[in-house]
């Protein structure tokens, strides 16, 4: 049954990934280019772009052309191209995921500490009173 389970798990993946298969940012172009050992300069040569042409392509924050996707996809072969871009989204995932669950941890560290100052000061407020109180008997 986990088999099974893993089994979907991978065919969403993989469903998921042909579907935005050339909607690649900049930084999934880098990771690419990184892990196949390609320069700029040597991906600029293949799309017939210069170096600092492909190193705006990786600093811009939107998506890069699906005609450059493709390119890349054709120069590294679909299993490197597919395994690596499904490798940083999971990693990019994961990070924010972490970045979330951080966020989610120092707000409720925030609320506690806060909720004990204020059990604090409510104290020294009876204290007050109460001592006040006495004064007023005696």
């Amino acid at each position: 049954m986990n088999n099974l389970n893993q089994l979907q798990t991978v065919s969403t993946q993989r469903a998921e990934f042909y579907a935005r298969r050339y909607e690649i940012t900049g930084r999934e172009l880098e990771a690419v280019l990184h892990a196949f050992g390609l320069t700029h300069r040597e991906f600029g040569v293949t799309i017939s772009k210069s170096r600092v042409t492909v190193c705006r392509m990786i600093a811009a924050s939107g998506n890069i052309k699906i005609r450059i996707a493709q390119a890349l996809e054709k120069l590294v072969g679909s299993g490197i191209y597919e395994s690596i871009i499904i490798q940083y989204r999971e990693n990019r995932q994961k990070r924010l995921d972490q970045a979330m669950k951080n966020r989610a941890t120092r707000e409720e560290e925030a609320r506690l500490k806060k909720e004990a100052r204020e059990k604090a000061k409510f104290k020294r407020l009876e204290r007050a009173n109460s001592e006040t109180s006495k004064e007023n008997i005696s």
